[in-house]
């Protein structure tokens, strides 16, 4: 009889797979990669995106799907479970060490940092940002989500549809504070980007596509927390409006809301370049010189500087042309004189 071999059952085989990282695939599935699993997008929205053929996309998926890096339903595999050998048994068990040490680690109290008095002072606020997006493509589904209702309510962002656009309001408080404009468009950029990729998803749309010029911000207030322009001398809040001179709205006002005393620069086209320009430097500079030109009567000064001197340039071109021809005269009078001394 031929002895049949004793198999530990307590063993488990370690996995031998290699897990590729980004480095190992090309930019292009890289991207494809990221559509798939984090925007959930389908193979047809990727082909729109893109503007390729649905061969070219179904080569980097299948070519994903070899790597290692999807499964057949697009999505992202399970990594390996880490093992360690068991002293008591021989075999292997999970890598439970770091849940013990976190429950072994004993409870400290922090203690609570003092809060400043107006956390929000050199900030930047920006808020109040509406959202007009033209639908690049939809589906029949996104008619019959219309039909139901023409206004949703997505991540307390209010969506009014229609056929061809969508418009995109904020919730009420939603503020991007950064120490700086750019910094705080960034944040909002940022934010937005993923919210339109819900809202691609859940509507059954693309709105996100490289190169178009489908997207449009048609308002958005900055704002600067805590800012004397928006205090009286003893500290209370004021109200007044400055309005362009061109088109008459609103540019420079003073809000209240939320307590924060900040200076808020309203103009739906000038909004950030506003805020820049306006700063203490260029106040303290008005404080200081009441009496001085503005900027706008100091270019009309210049402006007539110089068309004094361009005038005076052109007499004075006059003036030697006159000498001259005085200089000419004067030197035929004295041949003349010479001629009438030698009879």
């Amino acid at each position: 009889m031929k002895s049949k071999k004793v198999v530990n059952k307590t063993t488990t085989k370690r996995s031998t797979k290699k897990w590729l990282t980004f480095t190992d695939i090309t930019p292009t599935e890289k991207e494809i990669y990221k559509l798939l699993t984090e925007k959930f997008c389908t193979t047809k929205q990727i082909r729109i995106m893109r503007n390729c053929s649905k061969q070219a996309i179904n080569k980097h998926i299948t070519n994903l799907q070899k790597k290692g890096l999807l499964k057949f339903g697009y999505q992202k595999p399970t990594p390996p479970i880490k093992y360690k050998s068991n002293n008591l048994g021989g075999g292997t068990t999970r890598n439970t060490s770091k849940k013990t040490s976190k429950l072994n680690q004993k409870t400290t109290t922090k203690k609570r940092q003092p809060t400043t008095k107006n956390p929000f002072t050199n900030q930047k606020r920006l808020h109040a940002n509406q959202w007009v997006l033209e639908i690049i493509w939809k589906d029949q589904r996104y008619e019959k989500i219309r039909k139901k209702a023409n206004t949703i309510i997505v991540n307390k962002h209010t969506i009014k549809l229609y056929r061809k656009v969508i418009e995109v309001y904020p919730y009420v408080g939603l503020s991007f504070f950064a120490s700086t404009e750019s910094e705080a468009v960034a944040k909002e950029l940022n934010y937005y980007m993923k919210l339109f990729s819900i809202l691609e998803q859940d509507l059954k749309i693309i709105l996100i596509k490289n190169r178009s010029q489908n997207i449009k911000e048609v308002k958005a207030h900055f704002g600067h927390p805590n800012h004397p322009l928006a205090k009286n001398r003893r500290g209370k809040p004021i109200k007044y409006a400055v309005r362009t001179t061109d088109d008459k709205k609103v540019w420079l006002t003073a809000d209240d809301s939320y307590n924060l005393n900040e200076a808020e620069f309203p103009h739906s086209e000038t909004s950030k370049q506003d805020s820049e320009v306006v700063n203490g430097k260029f106040l303290n500079d008005f404080r200081d010189h009441p009496d001085s030109p503005t900027n706008s009567e100091l270019a009309t000064h210049i402006k007539q500087v110089t068309d004094n001197q361009l005038l005076f340039a052109e007499n004075i071109k006059t003036h030697i042309k006159a000498i001259e021809i005085l200089g000419s005269s004067v030197s035929d009078l004295t041949k003349v004189v010479k001629k009438l001394k030698k009879t």
